[in-house]
C-alpha cells in the first residue's frame, strides 16, 4: 500500500473530498505540514459551500484577519459584493456590528466590495456601527469615499438619526454624532419616514439629549423650527418627553431662532403639548419664557388648563390655576369648560380641584345645552356629581334652551345612586326636570327599562308618573314599545294608585300603549295593558 507521502496532490485532494465529517478531515489535516496546506483551504471552502459559515462567524466575532482572508479566498468575497439570500447577515454589516476593525479593513480592501450593502432589514455597515456605538468603525467607513453616510434604512433613518435615537452605547454616542456631523456628506436635516429630524430625536430619545441637541443646534444647517410630518417642532417634542427634560427645553428656548408660539397641524403650541402631557416642570419653563395659557388649540379651542385636566396631572392643573391669566371658565369650540371635561371624562379628583377654585362658574352650559352636572350624570360618575353638588352656587335645574336636564341624564342611563342623590337635593325643582320635548325623568327611565329609577321617582312624591310629552305620549307607551313587561306592570300599578287618566289613552297620532306593544311584536305586553294587569304590592316592595 502506498504511503501518504508518496501520493500526488491530486490524489490527496480527491481523498479529502471523500471525508464526510469535518472533525475527521480536521484530524487528517494535522498529520503533517503538507496535508495541512492542502486540507486547510478545502475546510474553509467546504464550510462556505455548506453554508455553515462557522469560520466567517468566528473571524467576525474575534476580529481574526487571517481567518477572514481564508474565508474570502474560499468564496465568501461574493457576500461583499451582493446580498446572498442564504446568508442572513451580510459580513460587512456584521463586522460593523461586532466592531471588528481589522476585519473591516480587509473587507474594504477586497476587490469589488460594496460598502453600502444593506441586509434584509435595510441596515448598512455604517448604520450598524452607529447603532452599536463602534466609533473606530465609523472612522474607517467615513474615510472611504465609496461609503454613503446618509444611507437610510426601511424606516427612513440615517446613520445620524440611528446614532442619536437607537445607540446602544452611551459612552461613544457623542463621539459618533460628532464624527458624522464633521463629514460634509452628512445632512443633519434629513428626517425619517415620519418626518422626525435628528434634532427632534436628540430632544427626546436618549439620556444625553442635551449634549446631542447642543451639537445639532451649533450646526448652521439645522433649523430648530422644522417639525415632523404633523408639524410638531423639536420644542413641542421636548416638552412632552417623559423624564427630566428641562435642560433641553431651556437650551432650545435660549436659541433666538426658536419660535415659542409655533403651531403644529392641529393648531397646538408647545404650551398645549406640555399641558397635554401634564408635566408641571415643563409648563413652568414655558411660562417663564412667556408662553400663553389663554389661547386654545385651533382644532378644538381647548386651553392648556383643559388639556392638563384631561392629562389627570394634579401638579399641572394646580400650577395653571395659579396663573392669573388662566381662565378656569374658558370655553372651547364646543362651549365646554375645563370643569365639563373633568365631569365628562369621569375625573373626580380634577373636578374637586376645579370646583374649589373661587372663580369657577358651575352652571355654564355648552353649545348642546349641557352643564358640568349633566355630563357627570351622563357619564355615571357619582364622585364627580358629589363634588359638583358641594358648590354653593350650583343649580341642578340649569338647562339651556330646555334641553336634557341633569336628572334626565341619570334616569336615561339608569344611574340610580346619582338619581337618588339629585332627588334628595333640596335645590332640585321637579317641575324643571323636563326637556324640550316634555320628557320627564320618568319618560327616560321607562324608555330604557329602569324599574328601580321609576320607583325612586314615584316614591319621592315629586314627579308626575302620568305626564305626557309634546306628542301626547305617556311613559307607559315607551315601555310598551320596547316590550319591557316589568316596567309596564309597574307603571299600570302606579297609574291605578294615583287615579291617573286612563293609561291606555291615545296620543296625538291616535296610538295607545297597547298598539305600540302590538306594533313592536310584544303581544304579551299588549295583553297586560289591555287587562290592566299590574305588579302586586309584594312585587312593588321588592
Amino acid at each position: 500500500m502506498a504511503r501518504l507521502e508518496s501520493l500526488s496532490d491530486d490524489v490527496i485532494l480527491y481523498m479529502i473530498e471523500c471525508f464526510e465529517y469535518e472533525r475527521d478531515l480536521n484530524s487528517f489535516s494535522q498529520t503533517n505540514k503538507r496535508l495541512y496546506s492542502l486540507t486547510n483551504p478545502y475546510l474553509y471552502k467546504r464550510d462556505f459551500q455548506k453554508r455553515d459559515f462557522t469560520a466567517l462567524t468566528w473571524a467576525l466575532e474575534f476580529d481574526l484577519v487571517g481567518t477572514a482572508r481564508k474565508v474570502l479566498a474560499a468564496g465568501a468575497h461574493e457576500l461583499l459584493q451582493a446580498h446572498a439570500p442564504h446568508w442572513p447577515m451580510l459580513p460587512i454589516v456584521q463586522a460593523a456590528m461586532c466592531g471588528s476593525v481589522e476585519v473591516m479593513k480587509v473587507f474594504l480592501e477586497t476587490d469589488g466590495v460594496d460598502p453600502n450593502l444593506v441586509d434584509w432589514e435595510g441596515c448598512s455597515a455604517i448604520a450598524a456601527a452607529a447603532r452599536k456605538g463602534h466609533a473606530e468603525i465609523i472612522k474607517l467607513l467615513l474615510a472611504d469615499p465609496r461609503v454613503d453616510p446618509g444611507i437610510r434604512n426601511e424606516d427612513g433613518k440615517t446613520p445620524l438619526v440611528i446614532a442619536i435615537s437607537d445607540s446602544e452605547s452611551e459612552e461613544s454616542c457623542d463621539e459618533i454624532v460628532k464624527l458624522l456631523l464633521q463629514d460634509s456628506r452628512v445632512d443633519p436635516t434629513v428626517a425619517t419616514r415620519w418626518g422626525v429630524t435628528p434634532l427632534i430625536c436628540a430632544t427626546t430619545c436618549t439620556e444625553k439629549n442635551e449634549a446631542l441637541a447642543r451639537l445639532l443646534l451649533a450646526d448652521p444647517r439645522v433649523d430648530p423650527n422644522v417639525g415632523d410630518s404633523e408639524g410638531c417642532t423639536p420644542l413641542m417634542w421636548a416638552v412632552r418627553c417623559p423624564g427630566d427634560n428641562v435642560g433641553v427645553i431651556k437650551l432650545l428656548l435660549a436659541d433666538p431662532r426658536v419660535k415659542l408660539d409655533d403651531l403644529d397641524q392641529r393648531g397646538r403650541s408647545a404650551m398645549h403639548w406640555a399641558a397635554c402631557a401634564g408635566y408641571a416642570r415643563n409648563i413652568q419653563v414655558l411660562l417663564d419664557a412667556g408662553g400663553s395659557v389663554t389661547v386654545g388649540e385651533a382644532s378644538t379651542g381647548l386651553i392648556p388648563l383643559a388639556l392638563a385636566v384631561q392629562s389627570e396631572k394634579v401638579d399641572a392643573v394646580k400650577l395653571l390655576l395659579n396663573v392669573p391669566e388662566a381662565d378656569p371658565n374658558a370655553l372651547d369650540l364646543s362651549g365646554r369648560t375645563p370643569l365639563m371635561h373633568s365631569a365628562d371624562w369621569e375625573l373626580p379628583e380634577m373636578t374637586r380641584i376645579l370646583i374649589a377654585d373661587e372663580r369657577i362658574l358651575p352652571n355654564i352650559v355648552d353649545n348642546s345645552g349641557v352643564t358640568a352636572l349633566g355630563y357627570a350624570c351622563a357619564s355615571g360618575d357619582l364622585d364627580c356629581v358629589e363634588a359638583l353638588l358641594t358648590h354653593k352656587d350650583l343649580d341642578p335645574n340649569t338647562n339651556s334652551r330646555n334641553k336634557i336636564p341633569a336628572l334626565c341624564f341619570a334616569a336615561a342611563e339608569g344611574q340610580y345612586k346619582i338619581a337618588k342623590r339629585l332627588v334628595e337635593d333640596p335645590r332640585l325643582d321637579a317641575d324643571k326636570a323636563v326637556d324640550d320635548q316634555k320628557w320627564t325623568p320618568v319618560h327616560y327611565a321607562a324608555a330604557n327599562g329602569y324599574e328601580d329609577t321609576i320607583k325612586l321617582l314615584y316614591d319621592s312624591g315629586r314627579f308626575r308618573i302620568d305626564s305626557l310629552d309634546v306628542d301626547g305620549r305617556n311613559a307607559l307607551s315607551f315601555a310598551a314599545e320596547m316590550g319591557a313587561e316589568g316596567v309596564v306592570k309597574l307603571l299600570v300599578k302606579m297609574y291605578k294608585e294615583i287615579g291617573a287618566i286612563p293609561w291606555n289613552v291615545p296620543d296625538n297620532d291616535g296610538q295607545t300603549p297597547e298598539s305600540y306593544a302590538e306594533y313592536g311584536g310584544f303581544d304579551d305586553v299588549a295583553a297586560i295593558i289591555a287587562s290592566g294587569e299590574c305588579l302586586s304590592d309584594e312585587e312593588m316592595e321588592s
